[in-house]
């Protein structure tokens, strides 16, 4: 069994992670899906505060009061501006870090400098004088599709995409893997395998392409627990879990049917277990 901590992208909270976290779980792992989000409602321009700083805090004293040990922190999106700070602070506690097509950040550059230009056009003119409001664009499909919503979007201060990372050097960091999912429909984070020999990482690149991340969540599972070397996984559900591909577990598998409609049912009303929901508070 190994323990992964998930980290959303911004806009989001923790609900996103909920098909890829029964995967997980299901295949024995101990999964932690803390929102950090929330942390900037109420937000108002001219206080000076670190936004960044704030949700790092906020991750950190969740840490700590959970209290992980050697944890695989996966990071998506604009979660890689804060993965490194959460890695470097806690060594006992995060062992691996994963970029999932997340900005990997660099000394001195903010997000909106390391994310695509179009991207960066974009957060500007979906902002006001201080928030960005919820874009359909971007990293976001990756995790869910935008045909519905899901459990919960957050505007977010557009400071919080222009602060410059000052965390620890990319030689303070523990062993990275980058895993890239293509898919024609989604946002590609400028993340590529070239970057991956400049970080000394492991490169992981799995095809989505007509799939949403709910359809394929079985894969990013594998994908996201396969950074763990010699990992025996217990697969504690049936229909050949591990090994049998999406299409025939929705033709063989009622049980995976049902988990199916379940979760695109929580996409219009939140319907989580208890044990994510306590993760969210």
């Amino acid at each position: 069994m190994a323990t992964f901590l998930l980290l959303h992208d911004a806009f989001q909270d923790s609900g996103v992670w909920k098909q890829i976290y029964l995967e997980l779980r299901d295949k024995g792992h101990e999964v932690h899906t803390p929102s950090y989000m929330d942390s900037m409602e109420g937000y108002t321009s001219g206080t000076g505060e670190s936004l960044i700083s704030n949700a790092v805090d906020k991750l950190k004293r969740y840490i700590c009061d959970v209290g992980l040990s050697d944890a695989v922190l996966v990071c998506v999106g604009f979660s890689g501006m804060l993965g490194p700070y959460i890695a470097s602070a806690f060594p006992s506690a995060i062992g691996h870090l994963v970029f999932w097509d997340a900005v990997v950040p660099e000394i001195g550059k903010s997000y909106i400098e390391l994310c695509p230009a179009d991207f960066a056009e974009n957060l500007r003119a979906y902002s006001g004088e201080v928030m960005v409001a919820p874009v359909k664009l971007g990293s976001l499909p990756r995790l869910e599709s935008f045909d519905h919503l899901p459990p919960k979007l957050f505007p977010v201060p557009l400071s919080v995409f222009m602060e410059s990372y000052e965390g620890p050097s990319k030689e303070e960091w523990p062993k990275v893997t980058m895993l890239h999912t293509s898919s024609s429909d989604a946002f590609d984070i400028a993340i590529t395998s070239k970057q991956s020999k400049q970080y000394n990482a492991d490169w992981i690149e799995l095809d989505l392409d007509e799939y949403p991340v709910m359809g394929k969540a079985q894969e990013v599972a594998g994908a996201i627990a396969s950074v763990v070397p010699n990992l025996m996984e217990t697969a504690q559900g049936g229909c050949g879990r591990r090994t049998m591909p999406h299409e025939l577990r929705m033709q063989y598998c009622s049980l995976y049917r049902k988990r199916q409609e379940l979760a695109e049912l929580s996409l219009h009303r939140i319907d989580i277990p208890e044990c994510v929901a306590g993760m969210m508070n």
